[in-house]
């Protein structure tokens, strides 16, 4: 029986050790393991979505100005694309181990170091 829980590219988590590209962390030095999800695009999208606001307000009025804000912030939070980050917890502290547009990918490395916690 094998004691791999997770294995992806570079990744390879079993019941002993988390190794993430070339750092490796013994699973009993983990306490805890989050996911934090960043918009990469959240400064360009403020930026654009305020300049609209501005360019709308002046030419068309404040009501325009105001949709084109909400719609400017809605499609920068709500529809480009999210990083998401696996970050864990040891007794030194918290560190960032990878990170990947893919939620799946994150969140199965998160469910393996948590299955490894148990055993």
């Amino acid at each position: 029986m094998s004691d791999v829980l997770f294995e992806s590219g570079s990744i390879r988590i079993t019941k002993s050790v988390a190794k993430f590209g070339s750092e490796t962390y013994p699973v009993t030095n983990i306490t805890s393991v989050g996911i934090s999800e960043s918009y990469p695009y959240a400064l360009l999208g403020i930026i654009v979505a305020l300049g609209g606001m501005f360019w709308a307000g002046y030419a068309i009025g404040a009501g325009a100005g105001i949709l084109v804000l909400a719609g400017g912030l809605y499609v920068t939070f709500k529809r480009l694309p999210k990083k998401y980050s696996l970050t864990i917890r040891t007794s030194g502290s918290d560190v960032t181990v990878f990170t990947s547009k893919d939620y799946g990918l994150v969140d199965k490395a998160r469910e393996a170091l948590e299955t490894a916690f148990i055993r």
